[in-house]
């Protein structure tokens, strides 16, 4: 199991050394291996496994024998190597916050580079550099993104919170002069790498932000779906339908920021920089005198990215990062592509969450289904010709609506009050859905809705018992000529009373007057299966009985699918 882990294993980036013709990430030299105190026989094409070991390349010497794991540990310790990942984590953690302080400074969160740093280094040793000042006033996500991406140093802020001129870095070495030429190396490289980043942004002032909208048109954005440029022009229709859907006004930040939302991908600094599309671009269109709402919505048409992150919340903002992202998803499913398992290279589930945090957070009653019609339309001939195209919008539909689910179970929201919203729903609308969720919950907590739903399920189990047996549909209307006794009319008359009520109520979508409808109904219908034989002997009073049971099921059923609670 262990030779096949070792050889079978995945790395992003994998390299061969020497005359052996395994892979790793890095050169391997060594495999100590060893269960209970006993060497285990593994293999890994030249190398086999010992009971040996050595501490850090530089600061130690000559090798050692492993007799058990808190001797091992020990061990390297003594020569200079932090075995447990964790301590090693907190070292680092610990040693930033005090050198950050210590200065005056607060350290910017990075637990993900927190992680990545604490696995290429054995012994940490913190040191800090400086950023020479010519450089500070380059937009501090220019500074973070090299400083941060390039090197893995972490940056710092002052009381302020504005981005102070130094970094910290983790070395894996302890030197006689505290670091100093270790220091100094950094800062050369910093100053280097800054140095190209600021030629990039000068260059890309000089441009402009409108000048490189027509590199777009030879970048491809999927092989099956087109160009940037393609995709640009279908955002702009797209954020036109959601404003239509949601009653807003078009303004003309909406319309620019779509035309230009993408221009930046055709800068030098995107292209040497990619971390910082939709980031660099808010600062070209200031410098493009664009109203900052347009510089905004470029900024965040992104975001979020993750369940923590900031969601645009002003409508210019919203209804672009919406636009985009809505666009993305449609034609990625249009080009085939799909999330399964673990895999999901294209981000779709992160493109659909994104969509339904932005819907969410800003309380926007948005029927996805008429969007991603109407955006499905906007994509290549072409790539239409090549799919079924009932197939794939189903296909998308059930994405989105599936995690919406996941949203809602995430929230702690009753799933078979969930499902029964929106399995009863001819339109995915997540804001609706919740609301209904909601008052549904809350109708049927209550002693007249709980009341309602068991008179509900009375009728429902009769009918699908009756239906069953006889091997007929008896959803269809019932005759009230057949009506028997005035608790067969009382019911026929109530029925068609909330029916006439409910009509309107569905229409408008008010959802909590119709739950309210349906309480009329409970004492009608207990009376009837209390005082009425359903399975009597004339086949025509049964049959009509069974269609009465049936009215007052699908009744319930025109509301949500309460057969599912």
């Amino acid at each position: 199991i262990l030779e096949d882990i070792l050889n079978n294993f995945y790395w992003l980036k994998s390299m061969r050394w020497g005359e052996s013709k395994i892979k790793w990430v890095r050169p391997i030299q060594n495999i100590a291996c060893l269960f209970d105190n006993e060497i285990l026989p593994i293999e890994f094409g030249h190398l086999k496994a010992n009971d040996i070991s050595y501490g850090h390349r530089f600061l130690s010497n000559g090798s050692f024998k492993i007799t058990d794991f808190s001797t091992y540990e020990k061990e390297l310790r003594n020569r200079f190597v932090i075995l447990d990942q964790t301590k090693r984590k907190s070292i680092i953690l610990d040693g930033t916050l005090k050198e950050a302080s210590s200065k005056g400074l607060q350290l910017i969160n990075d637990e993900k580079l927190l992680d990545e740093v604490t696995g290429l280094v054995e012994y940490p040793v913190i040191l800090v550099g400086n950023i020479d000042q010519n450089f500070m006033s380059l937009p501090e996500e220019v500074l973070i993104t090299t400083i941060r991406i390039n090197q893995k140093y972490f940056c710092v802020r002052d009381r302020s919170g504005k981005l102070a001129p130094y970094f910290i870095v983790v070395s894996n070495m302890k030197t006689s002069d505290n670091g100093a030429k270790i220091i100094a190396g950094n800062e050369r490289v910093v100053k280097a790498r800054l140095k190209d980043a600021e030629f990039f942004y000068n260059q890309d002032k000089a441009t402009g932000i409108n000048d490189f909208g027509s590199k777009l048109k030879k970048v491809i954005f999927h092989n099956e779906v087109g160009t940037i440029a393609e995709r640009v022009e279908r955002i702009e229709d797209v954020a036109h339908f959601i404003t239509q859907e949601l009653g807003i006004k078009e303004s003309t930040e909406i319309k620019r920021a779509a035309k230009i939302l993408k221009n930046d991908l055709g800068s030098e600094m995107v292209g040497e920089f990619p971390e910082l599309q939709g980031i660099i671009g808010y600062y070209y269109a200031l410098e493009n005198n664009e109203p900052i709402e347009v510089a905004r919505a470029i900024k965040n048409q992104y975001r979020p990215q993750g369940p923590n992150d900031f969601v645009p919340d002003t409508p210019v903002s919203y209804i672009i990062a919406l636009a985009e992202k809505i666009e993305g998803l449609t034609a990625l499913f249009a080009a085939g592509e799909r999330a399964t398992g673990s895999k999901d290279p294209y981000a779709l589930r992160r493109l659909s969450l994104g969509i339904l945090r932005i819907i969410g957070t800003n309380n926007l009653f948005l029927d996805l289904k008429e969007i991603f019609k109407k955006t499905f339309k906007l994509l290549p001939s072409s790539t239409l010709r090549k799919i079924d195209k009932d197939e794939t919008l189903n296909e998308l539909f059930a994405f989105i609506t599936e995690r919406i689910k996941y949203q809602f179970k995430s929230e702690n929201l009753r799933q078979e009050i969930t499902n029964a919203v929106i399995e009863n729903a001819d339109y995915i609308d997540y804001c609706d859905y919740k609301s209904k969720i909601g008052s549904l919950t809350k109708y049927i907590e209550s002693n007249n809705g709980a009341a309602a739903v068991e008179a509900y399920k009375r009728a429902a189990n009769i009918l699908k018992m009756e239906e069953k047996k006889d091997g007929v549909n008896y959803k269809t209307n019932f005759s009230n000529n057949l009506l028997q006794n005035q608790i067969e009319v009382n019911l026929s008359e109530t029925l068609e009373e909330v029916e006439d009520r409910i009509k309107p109520l569905i229409k408008e979508g008010n959802f909590d007057s119709c739950l309210l409808a349906l309480t009329k109904l409970t004492q009608k219908i207990n009376n009837f299966y209390d005082n009425t034989q359903i399975n009597t002997d004339d086949r025509k009073i049964r049959e009509n009985r069974l269609k009465l049971t049936a009215a007052i099921v699908e009744i319930f059923e025109k509301i949500a699918r309460f057969d599912l609670i």
